[in-house]
């Protein structure tokens, strides 16, 4: 499970308790990083995760990622970044091992006039203040820090622009889509490939048949996995994991039961020929939208007490705080 990192997003529809049980069943398999973010809940997941540190103690590594602000300057304020980190390092209890610029693959980062969700990537050698405050975060906490989203390529060309050495990109590597292998190939970048199931789309083969850039593929692989005798819970996590050049794989969980499920699928080993056939299905495709519905980032925030009720948007007036050397 050392490879594995646990996705929270799925925290924000869970009470704490709940939550908790899937954390503590993740450890106790052997689990050792957990990936969360400032907007998942408007903050009520990074302090669920906080919470549930501050009972257990550091069992294990924390990455969070900023991004999603209150309003699309900020995106360039080198103040907003800070404050932000400010407020996770607070809802957290400690600092994380390791904060990313989240969709670091659209332009209004560096381009104001660029809205949130029109890609784009830095021009070379122009500052990006968000990056350079997280660089300064990183100088003065040794935080590790990186970038994420969804565009494989732009993050590739924002990865070697700003520059960057880690770089989380979920839905874009997985039994279908392969466009991440342009980050895969990069020397010296370490690559975190996330949403192997590409958020739930992989289970419905069938729909996927229909797109335009996938039908065939699609088709393919449906056929191969029948043929074999194979679910796709079965190869999705193993194949990934088979992909050498990644440093792990990230995986969004919201049950104990699925816990279970990814620790036998971790200890799945593919048959060789069935692994040279996945490999030869996939695909170069933009990613898909996750399951219709509310975004689990933007669901209503649990309001059950104090220490896991975080304010939707504190004061940004508030005092710079002393970093503690807390680390977790």
């Amino acid at each position: 499970m050392n490879r594995m990192t646990l996705g929270t997003v799925h925290f924000a529809k869970l009470p704490p308790e709940a939550a908790y049980r899937v954390l503590d069943a993740f450890a106790e398999a052997g689990g050792s990083a957990v990936d969360t973010a400032s907007f998942y809940g408007r903050g009520y997941v990074e302090s669920v995760v906080g919470s549930w540190l501050r009972r257990v103690g550091p069992v294990v590594r924390v990455r969070t990622k900023l991004g999603y602000f209150e309003k699309p300057e900020h995106h360039r304020e080198h103040v907003a970044v800070r404050e932000a980190f400010e407020r996770s390092v607070a809802r957290l209890g400690g600092l994380p091992g390791e904060v990313l610029l989240h969709e670091a693959d659209w332009a209004c980062w560096w381009d104001p006039r660029s809205s949130p969700g029109e890609l784009g990537a830095p021009t070379a050698g122009r500052p990006v203040p968000a990056w350079e405050a997280l660089r300064e975060l990183a100088a003065e906490t040794g935080v590790g820090i990186g970038v994420s989203g969804n565009n494989a390529g732009l993050l590739a060309t924002s990865a070697a622009r700003l520059p960057a050495t880690r770089v989380l990109v979920a839905k874009q590597y997985d039994l279908l889509w392969r466009s991440a292998e342009v980050l895969l190939a990069t020397p010296g970048l370490r690559v975190d490939l996330g949403a192997p199931f590409h958020q739930g789309r992989l289970f419905d083969l069938a729909a996927l048949t229909k797109v335009p850039g996938l039908a065939a593929a699609a088709a393919r692989l449906r056929t191969l996995l029948r043929e074999a005798g194979v679910r796709v819970e079965d190869v999705a996590v193993p194949f990934v994991l088979a992909e050498h050049r990644a440093r792990g794989v990230c995986v969004g969980l919201s049950s104990v039961s699925e816990v279970a499920a990814l620790t036998a699928a971790v200890a799945r080993v593919l048959d060789p020929g069935l692994l040279a056939a996945l490999r030869t299905v996939g695909v170069r495709h933009p990613p898909m939208p996750g399951p219709a519905g509310t975004p689990e980032y933007l669901a209503p925030p649990w309001r059950v007490g104090p220490s896991v009720a975080p304010s939707s948007h504190p004061d940004r007036r508030e005092e710079p705080r002393t970093w503690s050397p807390s680390r977790i």
